[in-house]
């Protein structure tokens, strides 16, 4: 698509559906998707939803895809959200990148305190279930091993 400077999102959602169809249930990470506005992206640099604070939406540098492909139907949401990872939330490095980018707008006079205040809330929160799934999947793996 890219080889050929294909820029409809139409057709991209087509392929991507029949890829999908036909066997392709991962992408490597160079593989690139169309987004729509930014042109082709690395599919790592993307997420099917967005952060749902919109201070963390805002000076996030992950792309959402669904805004642009869940309106051709659900086998081409399937695809993409089995190449790619569901939102950056479930990130601890785009977690930490995308706070780091609301402190750097907020030094810059682009963020306000209280838009500061519920990005790093939203991170936190965030992290907290991170951690705390990583936390009880070590649990389980330690009990079913016997430790």
């Amino acid at each position: 698509l890219k080889a050929r400077d294909v820029r409809d999102v139409g057709l991209a959602a087509e392929l991507y559906e029949r890829l999908f169809r036909a066997g392709a249930s991962s992408l490597a990470n160079e593989e690139l998707l169309l987004v729509p506005g930014k042109g082709y992206v690395a599919a790592r640099a993307c997420s099917w939803q967005p952060f749902e604070a919109e201070p963390m939406r805002r000076c996030s540098s992950v792309l959402p895809l669904a805004m642009h492909y869940e309106r051709f139907g659900p086998g081409v949401g399937k695809a993409l959200q089995s190449w790619v990872q569901h939102s950056p939330e479930t990130d601890a490095v785009a977690l930490c990148q995308t706070l780091r980018a609301a402190i750097e707008s907020s030094d810059a006079d682009e963020l306000d305190g209280s838009s500061l205040f519920e990005a790093s809330r939203s991170a936190l929160t965030a992290m907290h279930k991170l951690c705390t799934r990583s936390s009880n999947r070590i649990k389980a793996v330690s009990t079913v091993a016997g430790y």
